[in-house]
């Protein structure tokens, strides 16, 4: 199949990649959301505190990435072996390839452009389980946050948080339930018989215990909290927040991620929805919209377009042809 396309066209389709990268983030960051009147509105001022907590929040990006990595090394490992630093580039190209597509299932394809030998639909399924590993992970504690949220404001009325309550814990426990049974979705696909071919590509997963899941869905916990205190630090650099109580903050960015998390949206489109939900939730404190977006703003650039970037490099060093056909499928 490989030897019927042409090599030219592999080197098309790295330019075209990178014109669209380039041109999303520059319709993100110049059109959309006037990136150059922004600028002209961020001031930070220099000083040994804004300087430090820009160091810890650049500094938290590769954390977050790395952690991550961890985590799909651990799970891929049961169809290849791979080094921290290529996970890390699998994230990374992941990234990439997710700017594009809806609720970034993109990322998945993107992850298993590295893997040498092993099967790319095996490995965009296992993608799959450390997705629903930070979906399970993200769900429960933004809606802990979310509980706060509500009875620290009183936004609703007791029957109606009681309600949510109730709602979320069913949903939590459903989504736990599914998670540490991942294997009821290979029965389902083999006795489907018109989806019982794809059956087989599910098979790695049969193969994980409940304890490499829970590793798997704790590193999700760790990550969740590493990118929420990132989004404080991020106001705190822009003044919002600085009187407000750290547990306060938390259960304000905790909110903000539980609603990005249940809303559907593409990764450079997103940007806007980032920013009114944040907007949202950052007025019960009194910081001003535009700061707000300039923190969604710049978040956005740290943990998206960068290492989006790097993907990028990394996509442009690597034999497309070699990665989609030589290994199995």
């Amino acid at each position: 199949m490989s030897k019927k396309i042409p090599k030219y066209t592999f080197r098309i389709l790295k330019v075209i990649l990178i014109i669209l990268l380039f041109g999303a983030i520059y319709q993100q960051l110049a059109v959309k959301h006037n990136f150059y009147e922004i600028l002209e509105n961020f001031d930070l001022g220099f000083s040994y505190f804004s300087f430090f907590l820009l160091s810890m929040v650049l500094l938290l990006m590769p954390i977050n990435l790395n952690i991550e990595a961890l985590k799909w090394r651990k799970l891929i490992q049961v169809i290849e072996q791979i080094p921290q630093l290529k996970a890390f580039w699998a994230i990374c190209t992941g990234i990439t390839l997710s700017m594009f597509t809806p609720n970034r299932i993109g990322e998945f394809g993107g992850r298993v452009l590295l893997l040498q030998k092993a099967s790319k639909l095996e490995g965009a399924a296992i993608s799959l389980v450390g997705s629903l590993s930070q979906l399970v992970a993200s769900f429960s504690i933004g809606f802990v946050g979310l509980l706060g949220f509500i009875l620290l404001f009183k936004v609703f009325s007791f029957q109606v948080g009681v309600a949510m309550l109730g709602t979320a814990i069913l949903l939590i426990g459903l989504l736990s339930f599914f998670y540490f049974n991942i294997g009821l979705l290979y029965n389902i696909l083999a006795k489907n018989t018109f989806l019982s071919k794809y059956a087989q590509h599910l098979k790695p997963i049969l193969s994980f215990s409940n304890k490499l899941l829970a590793q798997a869905l704790f590193l999700s916990i760790i990550r969740h909290f590493v990118f929420s205190f990132q989004y404080i630090l991020v106001f705190w650099l822009l003044g919002i927040g600085i009187e407000t109580s750290f547990l306060c903050m938390l259960i304000l960015v905790l909110s903000i991620f539980f609603v990005q998390t249940v809303f559907p949206s593409i990764a450079l489109i997103e940007l806007g929805i980032r920013s009114s939900i944040a907007i949202y939730f950052m007025e019960y404190i009194g910081a001003n919209p535009l700061e707000v977006i300039i923190a969604s703003l710049l978040l956005w650039c740290i943990n998206l377009m960068l290492p989006s970037l790097i993907g990028l490099l990394v996509l442009m060093n690597i034999n497309l042809r070699k990665q989609i056909f030589t290994s199995k499928n």
